[in-house]
């Protein structure tokens, strides 16, 4: 299931693809524009979720329970980088700041900070101590990482 793209995002999309954009920067739109379809279906499922009666009540002691009990959504296709990211925000403890993500992921500085507006922005990671202390992984990017088969 696929959500229907703001009529701003549609005119970015044609405009970059349109206007001499690298491959490159193409399939990073795809994935972007590939990432938001996938957050707003699983929006729209959890809410059909909660509103057939699958959940409990908002607020209640078995909330956190009422998002693991619903059925898992089609899984989010995530950036390598992305996933790098969400992999070493979930072995941390604490809120990462970006440098110690540089270390952690062999990644330059301005791709972890565009890689995490992204992140941030789909609800996989949060700043929980302000938008100067750190960052972490949330319970929805936990569930988008990929399962090690081995």
């Amino acid at each position: 299931m696929r959500a229907a793209l703001d009529p701003e995002e549609q005119v970015a999309a044609r405009l970059v693809v349109g206007l001499g954009a690298s491959p490159g920067q193409r399939d990073n739109l795809r994935k972007g524009i590939e990432l938001h379809a996938n957050t707003e279906a699983l929006k729209l499922s959890e809410a059909k979720s909660l509103a057939a009666g699958k959940g409990t009540s908002a607020g209640g002691v078995g909330a956190k329970g009422a998002q693991e009990s619903l059925p898992s959504p089609s899984p989010t296709i995530l950036h390598p980088d992305d996933e790098k990211i969400l992999r070493a925000l979930a072995e941390s403890k604490t809120t990462q700041i970006q440098c110690y993500l540089e270390t952690d992921t062999g990644l330059s500085r301005r791709t972890i900070s565009e890689r995490l507006k992204g992140l941030r922005a789909a609800k996989l990671t949060c700043r929980p101590k302000g938008e100067r202390g750190g960052e972490a992984i949330t319970e929805k990017g936990r569930a988008a990482l990929p399962r090690d088969s081995g």
